[in-house]
């Protein structure tokens, strides 16, 4: 027993030891990083304070940029609504031209209708012209064959 409380007292001894030796070592690493961290501040800082002067000069040229630019976009939002004005105004010449073709299709329509029944009536005529024509030359071909019968007996 007396070797396991033995065994059990250097284990705590190095531990202990070790832990010393451990904290001591963080403590320097510390104390580096701590000096490290310093600097660095120290420096960006630095460069903090040269970028604020950029980024004013940076905002007020911004600033002016959309001045103009709201003064452009005010001049085309007139310009847009001076168009569309014309846009309407273009839109009731194409109505009125719409109703004006709506009136030739109807002129044009009745006009056809008209020569439909031109044309139906001359067909109609040219058939019974032909239904003459066509009975005449039958007349004249009895004739004919009866006359070369006549010659040929």
């Amino acid at each position: 027993m007396a070797v396991a409380w033995s065994a059990l007292g250097l284990m705590a001894v190095a531990l202990f030891g070790s832990l010393y030796y451990l904290g001591s070592r963080v403590d320097g690493l510390a104390a580096r990083m701590d000096t490290r961290i310093d600097g660095l501040e120290g420096r960006m800082d630095v460069r903090i304070d040269g970028l604020e002067g950029r980024i004013d000069g940076l905002g007020t040229r911004i600033e002016a940029q959309g001045a103009r630019l709201d003064g452009r976009i005010d001049n085309l939002g007139g310009r847009i609504d001076d168009l569309g004005g014309r846009i309407d105004n273009l839109g009731g010449r194409i109505d009125n031209l719409g109703g004006r073709n709506d009136d030739l299709g109807g002129r044009i329509d009745a006009q056809g209708a008209r020569l439909d029944g031109r044309i139906d009536d001359l067909g109609t005529r040219l058939d019974a012209r032909l239904e003459a024509v066509d009975g005449r030359l039958e007349g004249l071909s009895a004739e004919v064959r009866a006359h070369a019968r006549g010659h040929t007996a």
